[in-house]
């Protein structure tokens, strides 16, 4: 788990502060295409979040098509905060996800907003009690698989 759990951001984590531009943009294009692959799946994809949805690990969470969160789960793009921008996709799809003011909002201030606002504003589709994400995210998947393949995919 973690960072260093993903080979890619693993390669990514020692770059940022070495200042190694050209190995940080050349990640982040990987890191682009990765999450593109990801979006552009023909099956609906979910994102089962437990704990802390920042930053990268947020913006993974939006190239799902679904998203569930356990209570005590928060989210943030802190980037900003620390002279970077978010920018793998995540802050297109915020914005298309949870409107311009909205996406603005966490994109320029980096604060945290919880699972209730989340669930609020749009950016989760369930929420489940802590320890519950995976679980509730395989109940989903469940019904879905339950559905006509065609019109799922559609």
């Amino acid at each position: 788990g973690g960072i260093h759990g993903h080979p890619l951001l693993a390669r990514l984590a020692p770059a940022v502060p070495a200042k190694d531009t050209a190995t940080v943009e050349a990640l982040i294009v990987e890191l682009k295409d990765c999450l593109r692959a990801l979006a552009d799946l023909p099956c609906p994809t979910i994102a089962a979040i437990e704990g802390a949805c920042a930053g990268g690990g947020l913006e993974l969470a939006l190239a799902c098509d679904l998203r569930v969160a356990a209570h005590g789960a928060f989210f943030s793009l802190p980037e900003t905060r620390w002279g970077m921008v978010p920018d793998v996709g995540g802050t297109t799809r915020l914005t298309r996800l949870v409107g311009r003011s909205r996406a603005a909002d966490l994109v320029l201030t980096g604060r945290r907003i919880t699972v209730d606002e989340a669930l609020q504003w749009g950016l989760v589709s369930r929420t489940c009690e802590a320890g519950g994400a995976l679980a509730t995210a395989t109940e989903v998947a469940t019904a879905i698989a339950g559905a006509g393949p065609v019109a799922t995919r559609e």
